[in-house]
C-alpha cells in the first residue's frame, strides 16, 4: 500500500485553513461592530455574502485542484514543475494585488 500522507503537505493546508478562518472571523466581526444591529437588512446581506465568497473560493479551489491532478495523471508527467517559477510569480502579483486593494480601504 503506497503511503499518501505527506507531513509537509498538511501543515502548509493546516496553515492555510487557519488563515483562511482568521480572515473569515475579522470580516463577520468587523460587519457585526460596524453594522450590527443598526441595520438588520444590510448586516444579513453582507453576512451571506461573506459566507457565499467563503464557500466559492473553496469550491474554486477544489476545481482548480482536481484540474491539476486531473492533468497530471491524464498526461502521465509533471508539466507543472517546468513552469513552477511562472506559476508562483502569477500567484505572488495576484496576492500583491489583493493586499494591496484591502490596504488602501
Amino acid at each position: 500500500m503506497a503511503n499518501v500522507f505527506n507531513v509537509q503537505i498538511f501543515f502548509v493546508v493546516f496553515r492555510e485553513t487557519i488563515e483562511a478562518v482568521i480572515v473569515i472571523s475579522v470580516l463577520l466581526a468587523f460587519v457585526k461592530q460596524g453594522i450590527g444591529a443598526k441595520q438588520p437588512q444590510l448586516y444579513k446581506k453582507l453576512i451571506r455574502q461573506i459566507w457565499i465568497g467563503a464557500i466559492a473560493g473553496i469550491v474554486l479551489c477544489l476545481i482548480l485542484g482536481c484540474s491539476f491532478i486531473g492533468a497530471f495523471y491524464s498526461l502521465g508527467k509533471d508539466i507543472w514543475g517546468k513552469s513552477e517559477n511562472i506559476w508562483e510569480g502569477v500567484f505572488c502579483m495576484i496576492a500583491t494585488v489583493l493586499i494591496s486593494l484591502m490596504g488602501f480601504d
